[in-house]
Order: structure tokens, then sequence, then C-alpha cells
């Protein structure tokens, strides 16, 4: 047997021994299943989905392991040695989860979002890391220095969280930072096509510079931003901002621009007239705006009754 499938069976509370010649083990959502057979160490599982299950403790994990999922074991307290070829390891919302073990260099994909008893992260410069997704790890003072290779960085939820570590110039895409206490954004991320900013009430002013190449902004909840950059990137087609009540204008914006989704306290917008390319506006609560421009027409709004 290679393959053992017992997803959401509510009433499993142990498996039988499992064979030497097991690949992929996958008891999701087990609720009462309270142990993994110590067999598993001498299997040449490469997948394992564990999550949703009531371990306190996992078992040595066999040395062919690639993927590790226990999304939602919420009382698991620790993990185990993780075996060196590890690629892709998942522990969501593992509530009672404390710290993680040594990572291994070949891990590319960490999500232990949710993990709310999480204190700290490990060292992360040595991994081959191009995802990771540490929001809502509400314990969490600070982030490691992360990995050359990163590409993707979740951040949500990390009220605790002053300032972000140094981030990956040459490799990072994606920048996702909320409900963080953090007052300014790094400069020199050349790669970023992808930046979401909300809840960071301290966040007072942004780089004067943003990526050339960016072509998604999101800007909630940051109470305190009073300006965007002069100029924008070339080539941003989405903009999003809400709930920023200190913002009263935006700059003028670069002819790519595809959906423009504004709520707050706007007086002013730009010519849309020069974005032939907007497909979608919204625009709301903005009740101290009067007119605009867009395809050569001025228009007048009218709120409220």
């Amino acid at each position: 047997m290679e393959q053992l499938h017992v997803t959401f069976c509510s009433k499993l509370r142990e498996l039988p021994e499992l064979p030497p010649t097991l690949l992929h083990l996958d008891c999701w959502a087990c609720q009462a299943l309270e142990a993994l057979p110590s067999s598993l160490t001498a299997t040449a599982v490469t997948k394992l989905l564990c999550g949703g299950c009531s371990f306190r403790t996992l078992p040595q994990l066999p040395p062919s392991l690639i993927e590790l999922q226990a999304g939602g074991c919420r009382g698991l307290l620790q993990l185990p040695a993780l075996p060196e070829g590890l690629k892709i390891l998942h522990t969501i919302y593992c509530e009672s989860l404390t710290a993680l073990p040594e990572l291994p260099a070949s891990l590319s994909d960490l999500n232990c979002s949710g993990c709310r008893s999480l204190e700290q992260l490990p060292q992360l410069g040595h991994t081959g890391l191009t995802e990771l997704n540490c929001s809502d790890c509400q314990l969490l003072k600070e982030l490691p220095d992360m990995p050359d290779s990163l590409e993707i960085l979740q951040a949500g939820a990390l009220p605790l969280v002053t300032r972000l570590p140094r981030l990956p110039a040459s490799s990072l895409r994606e920048l996702c930072i909320s409900g963080a206490a953090i007052s300014k954004l790094p400069g020199s991320l050349p790669r970023l096509q992808e930046l979401s900013v909300g809840g960071c009430e301290q966040l007072q002013q942004l780089p004067e510079q943003l990526p050339a190449g960016l072509t998604f902004l999101f800007y909630s909840g940051c109470s305190s931003l009073q300006q965007l950059p002069a100029q924008l990137p070339p080539k941003l087609a989405y903009l999003y901002v809400s709930g920023c009540t200190a913002l009263q204008q935006l700059p003028e914006l670069p002819p790519t621009m595809k959906e423009l989704d504004v709520e707050g306290s706007l007086r002013q917008l730009p010519d849309l007239s020069k974005c032939p390319m907007v497909e979608d506006l919204s625009l709301e609560g903005c009740d101290a705006l009067e007119n605009f421009r867009v395809g050569g027409l001025t228009l007048r709004l009218r709120c409220g009754a």
C-alpha cells in the first residue's frame, strides 16, 4: 500500500501500524484521533496531511517527508525534529504551539498563520523559503531577517511588531503587512509587484519612490498616512485606498490604471481622463469630493440626502 486516505472520520481514534511502502498519508479532520502510530517513522511517506486532529505531539517523522500540513491541530504543543528534505510546512491555527523547531535548508513554503501562542520564529536566513505567511501570530514581537530567496511575505495582525526585518531586494514580489505598529516601510524593493498595507495606524508616509514594477497598491486603515508619493509607479494598474482618514488627495495617476477604489475623506481626485484604461471606478464616503474629471468631462457629485 502506497496511499492511505481516512479524512473526516470523526470517530476514528487510532490508526493501524503503517506499512513501510506508504508514500502518502491523509488523515485530515479526524477529530478524535489523538496520535499517529510510531511506525510512521519507518515509512517512505513524502506527504503527510494531518490537520484538524487532536494531537498534542507527533512521532518522529520519516526522513523521506517533503510536505507536512498540520493546520487546525489546536492542541499541538510541539513538533519533532524536521527532516532535512522538508519543503512545505503548514501549521495554520495550531494555537497551542509556542515554538517551531530548527528549519531545514530545503524549506520553501512556511505557513504558521494563526499560531497565536508562537512567541518567535526560528532563523530563516539559511533556508530556501520563497513564501512565508506568519499572519495572526499575535505574540510575535519581531521577525527574523528574511532569506534572499523570499518572494512572498504575508504578515498581518502582528500588533507587537514595530519594524520590518531585512527584506530581500532581489526577489521579493509581494508584501502584505497589516495590524502592525510600524512607522515606515523599506525603501528599496525593486522587484516588488504587489504591496498591501492595512491597519498600520502609526505609518505616516511611504517611501518617496515606489518600485517601478509595482502593479497593485492597497492601503486600508492607515489613519496617520497623509500623502502618497508624488509620482506613482508607471505600471500601476490597481489602487485601493480605504480608511486613510488623513489622506485628502491622490497624486496624478499613471495611464496604466485599470481599477480605482477609494473610500474615505478625499477632497480632490486627479484628472482621470488621463487614464483611458480605467474599467472600474468606486468612490464611497468621499463626502467632501465635489467633482472630478473623467473622459474629458467634469462630473459633479451630490452626497447625502
